[in-house]
């Protein structure tokens, strides 16, 4: 293939590829989505590495989805003139991040801590998966995770349809209902396809 067709292949592509982008976000805007940032490691892990403010012009936030979502930062920093540093995890345990900030000799601000007591003084592992995952990344994340969040994160204000969580592949299809095959039936998370043979007392097993 010449030069001059590489090239008008090249524009082709490029014109279909934003012609799509475009519309599916015009799409997902006209059907009622806003801008939204990934709840996962990289945003948390840059909050993380806010604590060590002044003690006079912050306060940290840790705690669970009761505290993360019933605290309104703007109104927050406007009556008190502190800036917000949120923490919280939705659905976990705050001991982790007691436990990270407790044993940081660097960070000495004020902290306040939202109790729900189911999740507070639970041991169940599952409880402090996510917090626990997002103080590895802080302390782990490489020079690339950072430029690579710094630019997310702008793209992320602008773009409705980078929402992982709602507009992504797989929230889509989790979001597709496929009916079951005959015979297969869905028990809690697990399927089971019953064997008609299985099903018949006198049914010889191999």
């Amino acid at each position: 293939m010449t030069a001059p067709h590489l090239a008008k292949a090249g524009i082709l592509t490029l014109i279909l590829v934003t012609t799509s982008l475009v519309s599916w976000e015009l799409y997902v805007r006209h059907k009622g989505f806003d801008t939204s940032y990934d709840d996962g490691g990289p945003i948390w892990a840059d909050k993380r590495a806010m604590v060590y403010e002044p003690a006079d012009k912050a306060t940290v936030f840790i705690g669970s989805s009761r505290i993360k979502f019933g605290l309104d930062i703007n109104t927050w920093q406007n009556i008190t003139g502190d800036h917000a540093i949120q923490l919280s995890c939705v659905g976990s345990t705050p001991l982790p991040q007691l436990k990270d900030l407790a044993d940081d000799s660097n960070f000495k601000g004020k902290l306040i801590i939202d109790v729900t007591e189911i999740l507070f003084f639970s041991l169940a592992p599952p409880n402090a998966a996510t917090p626990q995952a997002n103080i590895k990344y802080y302390k782990d994340r490489t020079p690339a995770q950072r430029a690579s969040f710094i630019l997310d994160h702008a793209v992320e204000s602008k773009l409705v349809f980078l929402d992982k969580d709602r507009l992504s592949l797989n929230a889509e299809l989790a979001n597709l209902h496929i009916p079951n095959r005959p015979g297969v039936f869905e028990i809690a998370a697990l399927t089971v396809v019953a064997e008609q043979s299985a099903l018949q007392p006198n049914a010889e097993r191999m």
